[in-house]
This record gives C-alpha cells, sequence and structure tokens, in this order.
C-alpha cells in the first residue's frame, strides 16, 4: 500500500505534466497563427486600401478626361461650323466672282443714236468716262476679293491643322480612356479578389478565436481538475501521513504488546516454576503425612476501558496539511469522530483563535476544510489545534 500511494502520485502528475505542455504547446501554435493571420489581414486591408485610392484617383481622372474630350468635341464641333461657315463664304465670293467675270464678258456696246454731231461726240464721252471709273472699280473689288480669299484660304488650312491635330487628339484620349477603363476593370477583379481572401481569411480568423475561446475553456477546466486533484493529492497526503502514523502507534503497540507477551511469558515461566515447587511440596508433604496450604496465587494484570468521547462541541484535532493557493486544509478529524461537511471549527495556537473554517469534504480519519476567514496578520500552519464550534 505504502508503495502504491507514491507511484499513483507519480503518474498523476506526469499526466498533469504532459496535459499541461500539450496545451502550453497547442497555445503557443495558435498564438502564432493568429498573429499571422492578423498581419496577413493588415496587409490584405492595406493592399485593399491603396487599391481603393488608385480606383479614386482613376476615376477622378477618367472624368477629367472626359470633361477634357467634351471641350475638344464641342471646340471641334465649333471649329467645323467655322469651318462650313468659311466654306459657305468661300464658295459664295466664287460665285460672285464668277459672276463678275460673267456679266464683265456678256457686257453690251453702248449704242449712239445719231441726232448730231455734237451729240454724238458729248455721248461718246461721256461712254468712255463711265467705262473707266467701272473698270477702277473692277479692279479694286477683284484685289480685295483675292485678299478676302487668301486670308479664307489661310483660315481653311489652320482650321483644318486644327482639326487634324484634335482629331488627333481626340483619338489620344479615347486610347487613353481605353486603357483607363481597362486598368479600372483591372483594380476591380484585384478588389474583389482581396475582399475574397479577406472575408475567407476573416472566417478563418472567426474560427481561430472560437478554437481559441475552446481551448481556454478546456483550460480552465483543467485547471478545476488541476485544483480537484490537488486537493485529492493533499487529501491522499493527509490520509498517508495519518496512515503513517496509525501504523506507527500500531508499530508502538505491537512492541508494547510484544514487551508485555515477553513480560506474560517470564510471569507465567515463574509461576509455573513456583506451581512445580508447590507441587514437589505437596508431593513430600503427602508422602509425610503433612498437608500444607499454600495461599499463593497468579495474579493477572487489570483490563482498563477507556471511555469514548461524548459530543462534538469542543472537539479538538490537529492540522495535518495547509495550501494557502487554493485556501483549505487538512485536519486528523473524520467520519469516526462525528465531522460532517458543513460544520465549523476555530483554529487555535496557544489559547488564541487565529482562524475559521469550514469543513467541505470528510473521509474516515481526516477531512478538508475552506479557510473561511483569517485574524489579523496570523497564517495557519501544521501543527494548530482546531475546535469544534
Amino acid at each position: 500500500m505504502n508503495k502504491i500511494i507514491p507511484i499513483f502520485f507519480f503518474l498523476v502528475v506526469c499526466g498533469l505534466g504532459f496535459l499541461c505542455y500539450n496545451y502550453s504547446t497547442q497555445n503557443t501554435t495558435l498564438k502564432s497563427k493568429n498573429l499571422d493571420l492578423n498581419k496577413q489581414v493588415e496587409t490584405v486591408t492595406q493592399e485593399k486600401k491603396r487599391l481603393w485610392d488608385e480606383n479614386r484617383l482613376i476615376t477622378k481622372e477618367k472624368s477629367q478626361l472626359k470633361e477634357d474630350k467634351e471641350k475638344i468635341s464641342a471646340e471641334l464641333s465649333r471649329i467645323q461650323m467655322e469651318r462650313d461657315t468659311l466654306n459657305q463664304k468661300f464658295t459664295q465670293l466664287t460665285e460672285e466672282r464668277d459672276l463678275l467675270v460673267e456679266k464683265l464678258k456678256s457686257k453690251p456696246k453702248v449704242a449712239v443714236v445719231e441726232k448730231s454731231a455734237s451729240t454724238q461726240m458729248g455721248q461718246t464721252y461721256a461712254g468712255n468716262e463711265g467705262s473707266e471709273e467701272y473698270w477702277v472699280d473692277f479692279v479694286r473689288a477683284k484685289a480685295d476679293l483675292e485678299v478676302q480669299l487668301e486670308t479664307l484660304r489661310k483660315e481653311l488650312l489652320d482650321s483644318k491643322t486644327d482639326i487634324a491635330e484634335l482629331t488627333k487628339l481626340n483619338k489620344e484620349f479615347g486610347i487613353k480612356i481605353d486603357e483607363l477603363s481597362k486598368e479600372k476593370e483591372r483594380l476591380t477583379d484585384a478588389i474583389k479578389i482581396k475582399e475574397r481572401t479577406l472575408s475567407i481569411m476573416s472566417r478563418d480568423l472567426v474560427a481561430e478565436r472560437e478554437s481559441r475561446k475552446t481551448a481556454i475553456l478546456e483550460l480552465d477546466k483543467l485547471r478545476g481538475d488541476n485544483v480537484g486533484l490537488k486537493r485529492e493529492i493533499l487529501v491522499v497526503n493527509a490520509d498517508k501521513k495519518n496512515l503513517q502514523m496509525k501504523l506507527k502507534e500500531i508499530i508502538s503497540k505491537k512492541e508494547s504488546l510484544e514487551t508485555r507477551i515477553s513480560e506474560i511469558d517470564n510471569i507465567l515461566r515463574d509461576k509455573s516454576m513456583a506451581l512445580d515447587e508447590l507441587q514437589d511440596d505437596l508431593k513430600y508433604a503427602i508422602k509425610g503425612g503433612k498437608m500444607v496450604n499454600s495461599n499463593s496465587s497468579v495474579e493477572l494484570p487489570p483490563i482498563v476501558i477507556k471511555p469514548e468521547i461524548v459530543g462534538l462541541k469542543g472537539l479538538r484535532g490537529e492540522i495535518l496539511a495547509v495550501n494557502m493557493n487554493e485556501n483549505f486544509v487538512v485536519m486528523d478529524l473524520g467520519e469516526t469522530t462525528g465531522v460532517r461537511p458543513g460544520m465549523k471549527f476555530s483554529v487555535l495556537r496557544g489559547t488564541k483563535e487565529i482562524a475559521t473554517i469550514d469543513v467541505i469534504e470528510v473521509r474516515k480519519d481526516i477531512a478538508a476544510a475552506d479557510i473561511s476567514s483569517i485574524v489579523g496578520n496570523y497564517s495557519i500552519q501544521e501543527g494548530d489545534i482546531v475546535s469544534c464550534k
């Protein structure tokens, strides 16, 4: 029995140590995974924020380009309208020039009516004078029209050049808008992928937290079991100590009994020798015709019965073990002395009460009790006296 109890304690301690090591390893692994997941979530969140910022910038740039395109389209429309107007003016001026040329080609000769010689000469002179003024005006008008035509041609060429440049710029803007649209689609797809990844990682993080909560609950349960096992160990240690004390008492009683048996054997041997001497004397007396009366007798030691303790109030015992971390003690009073759970005891040191305890668990010869109160700065120690209230 004395060998089994330490082996049992050793196995229990080894089991608890293995469970604590396994839980510590799992807890460390879970913490490292949790840190990695948090870092990945932060990275994905920053990447998502950066992509959103780029998306906003690209959207803003696209809107600006659309506005520029609309402005350029409006300017192009205005220039085309001006070009059409200039073309109309050019066409009109060309028609006027052709009309003037036709008029000059088809102008009729001046008719002269012969009334008198003086009248004919006056009319001819007047006709020649009108013809010179006409040609002067015609040449001047022609020069003005040619200048206007040249100006219109230059404006038309400039307009064509502007239109070509605006068309080229419009095409470049269109290509850039297409590129930005593709970039926006790519960023949108990347954001969707990051959001999906973030959602998966969030679910993994939630699952990790749930497993961590489960592990914490298991740890609390193991701690409670550990506390219970510690109490059991203390109780078993107290049982062991009590058994050892009883074993010492039994050994001492055995030695005492052996001593008494030895003494009784010596007494019996002496009495037997005295009896043999009496018998020899008796035989000798009978042979000699004499009667010998003997008052010798064998006395046995008296049997003493110890009275049992009646009543529990004032019942006293001793503290066998103290666990201040778990706040309980073990005393050498148990079921055999009438102790029951819920009973209150005072802890005495000398004649001074230093604490109060409540019985929570009772065995045959020992009991475990919670420390309900301690007076001042005292602390319960092994060997302190307990007294039932």
